[in-house]
């Protein structure tokens, strides 16, 4: 079976999960998601993006996050005949971190093992805004801090994942 997702939007929805039994609390606001996609026999492309100006959680009493703007936005690529998945153009931001990743993840149908191929960086607007993002009760780093610049790193991932098998990953890091 063929499925053509020509454009799937939801705008401006506010998301809440509450759950009194094990005080916990989530919420989404201002939620946008856009879903594109078109999934054939041979080759299945899906386009998502995600954006919320704000999510906030307690758990137990306890703030974890207030207002934290995210966004995720990728396509993926699956090639059902050549067995391989790519990404392509993935981000993901939360607060002061942005994520990007680009590559190929490819499976031998015999041995199960995977071929991974994936760049990556990891960038943020300071490392001060970094460690701000850690709740205030889970470390008093932040207000002894005194930090500016850019955090920017980047990095591939290479080789074969499987049973007791990992990729090589090379990170590079300036502060």
């Amino acid at each position: 079976p063929e499925l053509n997702i020509r454009n799937i939007r939801l705008r401006n929805v506010h998301l809440v999960y509450d759950d009194w039994q094990h005080d916990l609390f989530v919420m989404a606001d201002s939620l946008h998601l856009r879903l594109k996609g078109d999934l054939s026999k041979e080759r299945a492309g899906l386009s998502l993006g995600l954006r919320t100006t704000g999510i906030t959680s307690y758990y137990q009493g306890q703030t974890y996050t207030r207002l934290l703007p995210f966004s995720f936005r990728t396509t993926l690529v699956r090639d059902r005949l050549a067995k391989t998945l790519a990404l392509e153009r993935g981000t993901v931001k939360a607060g002061a971190l942005e994520l990007k990743t680009n590559g190929l993840l490819k499976q031998n149908p015999e041995t199960g093992i995977g071929d991974v191929d994936v760049d990556f960086n990891l960038n943020a607007s300071s490392l001060a805004d970094v460690v701000g993002m850690i709740p205030a009760h889970l470390s008093s780093v932040s207000s002894r801090l005194v930090a500016g610049g850019k955090i920017v790193s980047g990095g591939h991932t290479s080789g074969q994942l499987g049973q007791d098998q990992y990729p090589l990953v090379t990170l590079s890091t300036q502060l």
